[in-house]
Order: C-alpha cells, then sequence, then structure tokens
C-alpha cells in the first residue's frame, strides 16, 4: 500500500512539473516521455547521489535540456536521458566537492 501512495505521489509530482512546465498542446509527446522515464532517471540519479530531493532537482534539469535537445540526433531516448542525468549527478558531486574544500580553506584561514 505504502508503495502505491509513493508512486501515486511521484505521479502528482510528475503532473506539476510538466504544468510548471507550460508545455503546449504540441508537447504532448514530451509529456508522455516525461511520464515514463522520469521515475528511471530520478532512480538512477538516486543511485548515485543518495539523495531523493537533489536528484529529482537534477531529473528536471535533465528533462529540460532533452526538452531543447533536437531530437533527431538522439537515436535512443532512455539512454540519452541516463547519460545526461549521469554527467549532472557526477558534476555536482565534483561542485560540492570543490565547495566544502573552499569553505575547509576559509574556515583554516580564520583559525590561524
Amino acid at each position: 500500500m505504502k508503495r502505491q501512495i509513493d508512486y501515486l505521489m511521484e505521479v502528482v509530482n510528475i503532473e506539476g512539473v510538466v504544468i510548471s512546465m507550460n508545455l503546449t498542446k504540441k508537447d504532448s509527446s514530451f509529456e508522455q516521455e516525461f511520464k515514463i522515464y522520469y521515475p528511471v532517471v530520478v532512480k538512477k540519479i538516486i543511485s548515485i547521489l543518495g539523495d531523493a530531493e537533489i536528484s529529482k532537482d537534477i531529473a528536471q534539469e535533465t528533462f529540460l535540456k532533452y526538452y531543447y535537445q533536437d531530437k533527431k540526433e538522439i537515436d535512443n531516448i532512455k539512454a540519452w536521458l541516463l547519460t545526461v542525468a549521469s554527467n549532472l549527478a557526477y558534476n555536482y558531486i565534483r561542485a560540492e566537492q570543490s565547495r566544502k574544500m573552499r569553505e575547509e580553506k576559509v574556515i583554516l584561514e580564520k583559525n590561524k
């Protein structure tokens, strides 16, 4: 039962994201692809980051990139989305590590 509730909440979240992207009727194929692949993309990012909220943000960024991408250049939508999502997740990790190093450096300099 809990799993069904979680799934329904995810569907509601997907609907909200699609609506917030202000899609027109001509974008209905994108909306369908979003509904199909969003859970897969989020799951992949969670497996990399371990944080559901950040993963959802990165998934939305992934789909924005897909929305503006020339679809003729994409042979396999799922593979493209998962590659972009993985790259964004690893970029996030690198950025966080860099931020932490900068913060530690500032703290060390203040303690001198």
